[in-house]
């Protein structure tokens, strides 16, 4: 499983609060799986569609400068790294790296399984193919935001992950002269693109997204599927606006035709 699996595993085992552990390969094998290659898929996603639309950060951009966007998931998941770094700052503050890991694999989940998958089309461009040579504005604010969101990343993983991150970084920085991921500052949170109700926002529309595949797969009804409606039951005006706002990620992630709503 290599070395950062190994790693992962001991920082996030009993060992770091001076519990017994029984080494077990299988908690190695599940660190590698909830970490380690989705965090590789997410990198790889980003350098082959990339190398396709002939597409590299600017100077600004490879030198850590977020570019702006109008683009809510773009703004979401700049804002959930801000307060991951954050968290990651406390906890290694106060030694208690045996919490860090949970944040890194719930970053890695927004990343890969929400932001990346409900962003692919834009990468993709508007017609599924780019058939000019200029990318959209659309593509534009995709590919470099993340871009940025990998880079920082990886230097917060670098303590955690020194020889996966170290590989990622030195790629996505080699035209900057970079020489290593262990050689840079770890990043700081910019309290300025933290969204907390944006933030609040995807986690309710995440969560809801989870009760219904579950609900399908309780009665066994395939995504593929289509269904009439989705009734989402809160006696919160907060939660019903948020969910309402962001409808049409629910109707696209379940499959459904109208999300209705009952306190």
């Amino acid at each position: 499983f290599a070395a950062d699996s190994v790693r992962l595993y001991m920082l996030d085992s009993p060992l770091l609060r001076a519990e017994d552990l029984r080494f077990d390969d299988k908690g190695v094998q599940d660190i590698t799986r909830a970490v380690i290659l989705p965090l590789w898929n997410a990198f790889s996603f980003l350098t082959t569609y990339a190398a396709a639309d002939d597409w590299k950060p600017n100077l600004e951009q490879s030198r850590g400068t977020l570019p702006s966007s109008d683009n809510e998931l773009d703004r979401w998941i700049v804002s959930r790294l801000q307060t991951l770094i954050s968290e990651v700052h406390t906890h290694m503050g106060e030694y208690k790296l045996y919490l860090v890991v949970s944040q890194l694999v719930d970053f890695i989940e927004s990343l890969t399984n929400w932001y990346i998958r409900l962003s692919r089309r834009r990468f993709w461009g508007a017609t599924g193919k780019n058939q000019t040579s200029e990318l959209s504005r659309e593509q534009q604010q995709a590919y470099s935001t993340l871009y940025y969101v990998l880079v920082d990343f990886v230097k917060i993983m670098a303590p955690f992950t020194p020889f996966v991150a170290d590989a990622i970084h030195r790629h996505l920085t080699e035209d900057t002269g970079s020489v290593s991921v262990h050689l840079t500052d770890l990043p700081t949170p910019n309290e300025k693109l933290r969204d907390h109700s944006l933030e609040a926002k995807m986690k309710l529309l995440s969560s809801v997204t989870n009760l219904g595949r579950s609900l399908r797969q309780k009665h066994k009804i395939k995504t593929r599927q289509a269904l009439p409606s989705l009734l989402v039951i809160t006696s919160d005006p907060s939660q019903q606006q948020a969910i309402q706002t962001g409808a049409e990620i629910l109707k696209q992630e379940l499959n459904i035709k109208e999300v209705e709503f009952s306190a």
